[in-house]
């Protein structure tokens, strides 16, 4: 697959650097870890999927560094049931009798954060590197320490009957992208996934996509995406996800791409189709106000920063 790069990337990234005038996934990532910008829904009242019965314990923006003292702190523990039954994509409870290597790769499982080295607490649970979320244990997350998850972004440029560019109310063009519906909280996001061991996350993007967004279509239709998906890519976000799962001990890191149809001559005649977990599936016009699931939203306005002030117009 070939990649060509948009931004300024962060460490274990694919392909040249290059420099963008556009906020860079870095950029985001500083954020997240000085401010708490990006450390915000992991921090709401109550945990994700609980039916508002497991509380957090509150963390104020200025107590979420580990380094700022915080004798207070009491999070709640909490791991799900479904996890705790050790289902073949989630790790054992039991640390003390797994060994796991942590901050490597463990038998296909990638124990690395793209953040860099993470700590762990003094029972050996890894810990958030941006900070504390009330909540300790692994929620209803698989893994200890980073769980990855691929995120395709997929857009083309609005188009009119006769096949020309649809300009908004500011004379620019419009971006659309593929969005579906999530089935587990009924909020709008990329299509995407969990890496799985051993998968190199190219195969996370495309099967993804695939599976949330095109269920159902023909081979020849299957073989035109495969196509598209291993000829075209540029890297947008790779890093910490602002998740309602993230715990003090489990967290989401995705690898964020985008796939561009830039004449939309791949999906003229592809009929989207939801499927897998999702609910619902169109192609969404983008705007900086766009409010999406976990830290989706933030990628969409590095991507419109990118493409509507870069050479793709």
């Amino acid at each position: 697959m070939q990649f060509r790069p948009l931004i300024a990337q962060i460490p274990h990234s694919i392909g040249r650097k290059v420099q963008a005038p556009a906020r860079t996934a870095a950029a985001v990532r500083m954020l997240a870890s000085t401010s708490g910008m990006s450390h915000t829904k992991c921090r709401s009242e109550f945990y994700a999927r609980t039916n508002n019965t497991v509380r957090r314990f509150p963390v104020p923006l200025g107590k979420v560094n580990w380094e700022v003292p915080y004798p207070e702190y009491k999070p709640t523990h909490y791991t799900s049931e479904h996890v705790l039954k050790s289902p073949p994509w989630a790790d054992k409870e039991d640390l003390a009798s797994a060994s796991y290597k942590w901050n490597d790769l463990d038998n296909g499982v990638n124990r690395r954060s793209y953040l860099g080295q993470y700590k762990l607490d003094d029972k050996g649970r890894p810990l958030n590197p941006i900070g504390r979320t009330g909540v300790q244990g692994r929620g209803c997350l698989g893994r200890w320490g980073p769980n990855h998850a691929a995120d395709p972004i997929v857009t083309k440029w609005k188009r009119d009957s006769q096949g020309h560019q649809v300009l908004g109310p500011d004379d620019l063009p419009i971006l659309q992208c593929v969005l579906i519906l999530r089935g587990d909280c009924n909020e709008w996001a990329l299509p995407g996934g969990m890496v799985d061991p051993g998968e190199h996350v190219s195969k996370t993007l495309q099967r993804e996509f695939l599976e949330e967004a095109m269920d159902s279509c023909s081979e020849e239709e299957i073989s035109k995406i495969k196509s598209f998906f291993e000829s075209e890519g540029s890297e947008i976000y790779k890093g910490y996800v602002d998740d309602p799962r993230n715990t003090d001990n489990s967290w989401m890191e995705t690898y964020a791409m985008n796939f561009h149809d830039h004449d939309g001559s791949v999906f003229e005649k592809i009929q989207l189709q939801f499927g897998d977990d999702a609910v619902g599936v169109k192609w969404r016009d983008l705007t900086k106000d766009l409010k999406l699931y976990a830290s989706h939203s933030e990628f969409i306005d590095i991507l419109l920063d990118l493409h509507i002030n870069s050479k793709y117009l």
